[in-house]
């Protein structure tokens, strides 16, 4: 759902732009919104790498859904899909997760950051064993540290390290989200600061803990099914861990637990992605992204691309300057930045037997 008719052809716009630098075609004025979100779509096919972990099956596997290219139809408010009656399962049943998850991420520096890997950071865990312990995290790091030399880079990425490492240590069923980033915050020992969200799925349902501008949405049925806020002590002055007595302190995370359903994705993102793209505009484009047939790592590239192209955009709308008019400054178009994005796949997962 597209907020105003300008927020239509800009978003119109930057799909064009995507196209246009990562197919190597020359822009058309003509093109329908449908016909730029499939050339994103094609361009985004060889980006990054996709992680999948099952307790069932650890293989890979994506949707490869139907689709003519059009914008799905809305089937309702955000969040109001008829769930799904589970069927009566038996004891032994009960004891298995009944969902699996695949996850892909992609990267877009800033461009005058390329040079250093710009200074975002994610990863994606997931257990060689069958325990389906998995989980996965992006980390924002301040940029205002390079005016002292320091590359906040660093820190966001041994964040990152270090809570990967928190949660494949941690025993099945006994992982929380808020004590990965207290854990992970304890043990980065370097200058820096960064914002950091982390989600760990069990059986069905999702637990994150957020600090900071970074987050998450929940796609259900082509819409917004949950997102999380944004911690700002101000406009552009978001929560941050770090080294310093200024830093925020871990332990006043927000926290989230989120029931999933079959089909749901979940979109992890930097301030790059959500500065730049609305909510349901992050529910549309990744909805058909994978109505192509992408896999998780193709949807981010697509929702990555899309952000990178607005945030070079003067004249756009975009929820930064939204949010900039509302606190009273005079801003308009996107905000360039580091854009990580990490889409989790939501599937039935396929017994043993």
């Amino acid at each position: 759902m597209l907020r105003w008719p300008q927020e239509a052809m800009c978003f119109r716009s930057l799909l064009q732009q995507t196209l246009s630098r990562r197919v190597g075609l020359p822009l058309l004025t003509t093109l329908t919104f449908s016909t730029a979100v499939t050339g994103a779509i094609g361009a985004a096919q060889d980006i990054s790498t996709t992680h999948t972990w099952s307790v069932y099956n650890k293989t890979g596997f994506w949707s490869m859904m139907g689709g003519d290219g059009e914008m799905p139809a809305k089937s309702g408010p955000s969040g109001s899909g008829t769930p799904t009656t589970p069927e009566k399962k038996t004891n032994k049943e009960e004891n298995r997760w009944p969902l699996r998850f695949s996850a892909g991420a992609t990267m877009l520096p800033h461009p005058d950051k390329v040079h250093k890997g710009g200074e975002d950071s994610y990863f994606i865990a997931e257990n060689e064993e069958s325990s389906g312990i998995s989980g996965v995290g992006v980390a924002d790091g301040v940029g205002g540290w390079a005016d002292l030399g320091v590359d906040a880079g660093e820190y966001s990425r041994l964040l990152m390290a270090n809570a990967k490492k928190e949660v494949l240590s941690s025993n099945p069923g006994e992982v929380a989200p808020i004590d990965v980033i207290i854990k992970a915050h304890r043990e980065t020992l370097t200058q820096g600061s960064s914002t950091a969200c982390v989600v760990v799925f069990e059986k069905d349902t999702l637990q994150a803990a957020n600090l900071g501008d970074s987050g998450f949405v929940v796609v259900r049925d082509e819409d917004v099914a949950f997102k999380s806020p944004a911690q700002q002590h101000g406009f552009n002055f978001p929560y941050q861990l770090g080294c310093d007595v200024g830093s925020d302190p871990p332990q006043v995370s927000d926290v989230h637990n989120v029931k999933l359903q079959q089909g749901d994705m979940i979109v992890l993102g930097t301030d790059g992605l959500f500065d730049n793209i609305f909510d349901e505009e992050v529910a549309a484009l990744a909805t058909l992204a994978r109505k192509k047939g992408l896999d998780p790592t193709g949807v981010a590239g697509v929702l990555a691309s899309a952000a990178q192209n607005r945030g070079a955009d003067r004249f756009c709308v975009s929820p930064f300057s939204v949010g900039a008019r509302e606190a009273g400054f005079l801003y308009q178009g996107g905000k360039l930045d580091d854009v990580t994005v990490v889409v989790v796949f939501v599937e039935q997962a396929q017994s043993k037997l």
